[in-house]
């Protein structure tokens, strides 16, 4: 099993979000307001760029390995044989996000995950 990461997904959220603070900003007519979403937009991109780069996966051939956190590391493994279904979201033909599903759970990897064998 190969797991290919993809920052396509970070960047496009990204840029929707920022979008969406300015947007919000040039709406409001009120000088506070204006601060308030242009703090919220700043303290949103970086808390999902330190999300997003506090992630590490590690792959072997019969384990995934999901480790996140900055102040609270959370790790979690997930037994090839175990994943029961695997639903891949594209941007243009670029596959972005896969969502893994297992009996007890769901996980999301920002990427693609290739398989050496047939489950």
């Amino acid at each position: 099993m190969k797991l290919i990461r993809n920052k396509t997904y970070f960047f496009a959220f990204s840029a929707i979000l920022a979008l969406a603070a300015a947007a919000a900003c040039l709406i409001s007519e009120n000088i506070p307001a204006r601060i308030i979403f242009a703090v919220a937009g700043i303290l949103a991109e970086t808390a999902l760029t330190l999300h997003f780069f506090s992630i590490k996966y590690a792959v072997s051939d019969n384990c995934l390995e999901i480790k996140s956190g900055i102040f609270f590391k959370r790790v979690k493994k997930i037994a090839i044989d175990k994943i029961i279904l695997t639903s891949r979201f594209y941007i243009g033909k670029t596959v972005v996000l896969t969502v893994i599903k297992t009996a007890g759970s769901s996980s999301v990897i920002f990427g693609d995950i290739i398989y050496n064998h047939a489950l």
